[in-house]
């Protein structure tokens, strides 16, 4: 079981829409599909009954949003206070970067930056957008660089 088939989980219980839960979660709509039948497999049971619009959650579907809700929260808790221990340690900027980005524009950038404001610790995470963007989202990096075109818009609060 991965935590994103609960975070995905949640997502549909608060929407009701497998397609809006699939947009908001930076996947396709048959991927976020496959997601949740993957809980369900490792949870032996229906957990949403798809026979009606807007989507609803069975009673085990609401057993487990209820017990997510509390999982990710201390999933959260938890890594917020390792990141701590962690941030105190070393003041380090985590940049998520396309791979081309990452060999074309980012060392000249960093090498830029460094000379305009000095000392910089970071660590560079080279990943496909969309993994750089989900980066990003989930509070595991600090800063997303990334191209922009209005065909491939990238999605965020």
């Amino acid at each position: 079981m991965e935590t994103k088939w609960l975070e995905d989980f949640v997502s549909l219980a608060e929407t009701r829409s497998f397609s809006r839960s699939a947009q908001l979660r930076h996947v396709t709509q048959p991927a976020f599909s496959r997601r949740i039948q993957s809980l369900e497999a490792w949870a032996g049971t229906d957990l949403v009954d798809r026979s009606s619009y807007p989507t609803r959650l069975t009673p085990a579907g609401q057993t487990l949003y209820d017990q997510a809700l509390e999982m990710l929260q201390a999933l959260q808790s938890t890594r917020a206070m390792l990141r701590a221990h962690t941030a105190a340690a070393q003041d380090v900027i985590e940049f998520a970067v396309p791979h081309t980005l990452a060999f074309t524009f980012f060392p000249s950038w960093l090498s830029g930056l460094r000379e305009t404001c000095g000392p910089i610790k970071s660590r560079l995470i080279a990943l496909n957008v969309h993994d750089a963007v989900l980066r990003l989202v989930e509070g595991s990096c600090d800063l997303l660089i990334a191209y922009h075109h209005e065909s491939q818009p990238i999605q965020l609060d």
